[in-house]
This record gives structure tokens, C-alpha cells and sequence, in this order.
């Protein structure tokens, strides 16, 4: 927003610092085994300063049984019913979520959700869609249903990054506003089949990542105020 005076041009607008990574999170951290499928939710490995992160987590009906083999590098979990859409399966809980809260002073733009992992097993759900939430509002989804791949070994099913820049409500996210991320996943052939988000590769390197900028709010220059003050009063001398 730009706002004009007597005296020039006083900016009210947020400064940009692009290319950041918003929150991301290390897959290749996790070892594994009978059980131990990750936590949930799980904490992300880099979050910029000016957001924070309430971590990734299991939707309600996505399980963990304890007597299941883990790969290692997966954080994913079973459960899910075959329903046969994302709306069906959103409902049931069988999906996988974050947030990313903006910080009082502060704006967001999301620019993108980096190219990622998926590995599944043979009986595991095949479609999947990413959908946005702002605060409270309703979900949206963000472009069009995935096929998660045939590739059952551990190398996976590479996706392609997801384009955020396009969708103007992630363009100018406000302070204290949260926007939350869902990824709905569905299609199962039966309820034991397994589902993960993969290590994209060996090594400490981000898995998952949001990428966009944080932008701190900056108010009217030095004796701005007393400008604008100044110059609203020549204003009304003017209609005397």
C-alpha cells in the first residue's frame, strides 16, 4: 500500500527478503524399525525466524502399528481405507498436515513446496492432493490430484516441487495468521497398506521444505506522521 502526501511519497508496505526456506524437515534422521514410524507430530529441522511451525503430523486415521517393519528415512504410518476421493478421505483423517504461523510484525509470501518423496508399498493409497487452509477457513486444493508412483523399493517416487506463487491468498499471509498445509492421500487396496514421505537422498540435506519469505511490517519514515499531521491541516485551511 502506498500512501501520498503534500509533501512526496510515504511507503506502507512490507520489505521483502525472498528465497528463504520456511520450514523444512530431515527425513534421513529417522532409523527406522519394528515400530518406530516417526513422531507426530514431528518437529521441522529448520523453521525461518519470523514463522513457526507446529510440526508435521498424522491426521486421525492414519495408524502406527507397533509389530510393522519401518523403513528407514520414511515418516508416514497405514490405515487408510481406500476411499475414493480426497474429500471422502479427508474426512476419515487420512492425510498428513503442518502449519506455519506468521509472527506478530511480520507478513509471509509462500512461493512453493519443494520437490519431494513418496514411497509407498504395493497395497498403499495411489492419489493424493495438497490443500491450504487459512486459519479457520475452509480447505483449498492446490493444483491437481498426484499419482504417488509403482516404485515399491526404497528409492521412491520423486514429485515434482508444488507452485504456491499463483495462489494469491498465500501472497501477503498477515501476522498472527496461520496457513495449514494437508496432504490427503487415498486409494489403499487394503487398510495395512503403508504410505511415507521418503528421504530424497542419503545425508543431513531438507526432505520436505516450504519455501517463500518473511517480511517485516515497516511503518511511515522518520516524522512521517508529523508530515501527513501537517498536511491534513493545510488541507482544511484550504476549504476556509
Amino acid at each position: 500500500m502506498r500512501m501520498t502526501s503534500l509533501f512526496g511519497s510515504i511507503v506502507l508496505v512490507a520489505a521483502p527478503c525472498h528465497g528463504a526456506v520456511l520450514t523444512g524437515w530431515n527425513f534421513s534422521v529417522l532409523t527406522g524399525g519394528t515400530g518406530n514410524w516417526g513422531a507426530s507430530p514431528l518437529t521441522a529441522a529448520q523453521v525461518a525466524s519470523g514463522v513457526s511451525s507446529s510440526g508435521l503430523t498424522r491426521g486421525h486415521g492414519v495408524t502406527t502399528p507397533f509389530n510393522v517393519a519401518v523403513p528407514s528415512g520414511c515418516w508416514g504410518g497405514t490405515g487408510f481405507d481406500g476411499a475414493g476421493s480426497a474429500q471422502q478421505a479427508a474426512l476419515d483423517g487420512e492425510y498428513v498436515s503442518f502449519s506455519v504461523t506468521v509472527a506478530s510484525g511480520k507478513s509471509a509470501q509462500f512461493d512453493s513446496i519443494g520437490a519431494y518423496n513418496v514411497r509407498r508399498d504395493s497395497n498403499g493409497p495411489a492419489y493424493g492432493q495438497w490443500q491450504y487452509q487459512i486459519d479457520s477457513g475452509a480447505f483449498t486444493d492446490i493444483g491437481f490430484i498426484l499419482l504417488w508412483g509403482t516404485n515399491y523399493s526404497a528409492a521412491g517416487n520423486a514429485q515434482s516441487a508444488v507452485s504456491l506463487s499463483g495462489i494469491s491468498a498465500l501472497q501477503a499471509v498477515g501476522p498472527n495468521s496461520t496457513v495449514t498445509f494437508r496432504l490427503v492421500s487415498w486409494g489403499a487396496l487394503t487398510s495395512g497398506g503403508q504410505w511415507f514421505l521418503n528421504q530424497t537422498a542419503a545425508g543431513s540435506g531438507l526432505d520436505l521444505v516450504v519455501n517463500g519469505s518473511v517480511n517485516p511490517l515497516v511503518g511511515p519514515a522518520p516524522g512521517a506522521v508529523g508530515m501527513l499531521a501537517l498536511a491534513g491541516l493545510c488541507v482544511r485551511r484550504r476549504r476556509f
